[in-house]
């Protein structure tokens, strides 16, 4: 019997409330995750361990999402994964802010406050490319 290992997401979130909320409704569809609170956090988690998608907060504290985007897909470094899925996952919602967005490297958007039907749409759709 082959067993098959569970996505772990990798949060990149530094408003604590949300870290929580998030992690809780990942858990609750039988996801697991890690948290970052930069993006300099997130680099070094994907250097040290193995990640299937990112959700990334856009501001954030010391390097923001779209900074950390960017270094993750210009990686030559062997231990990151530079083409992991990285969904923006932000309440900067303007006209123009989703383009912004894909093109720094993301592969889609989720807007705050979260609707968990989206939600969940969107991360299965990148989880079975």
């Amino acid at each position: 019997v082959q067993t098959c290992a569970l996505p772990i997401f990798l949060i990149a979130e530094d408003n604590t409330a949300n870290q929580k909320l998030i992690v809780k409704l990942l858990k609750k569809f039988g996801y697991n995750s890690e948290v970052a609170a930069n993006g300099i956090e997130v680099i070094d988690q994907l250097k040290s361990r193995h990640f299937d998608l990112v959700l990334m907060d856009i501001q954030m504290p010391q390097m923001d999402g779209i900074e950390a985007t960017k270094i993750i897909r210009n990686s030559n470094d062997k231990k990151i994964n530079n083409k992991i899925p990285i969904i923006a996952l932000t309440a900067n919602a303007m006209d123009g802010d989703r383009e912004l967005y894909i093109e720094s490297g993301m592969n889609d958007f989720i807007p705050k406050p979260i609707d968990l039907n989206e939600f969940i749409y969107i991360i299965n759709s990148h989880l079975n490319k």
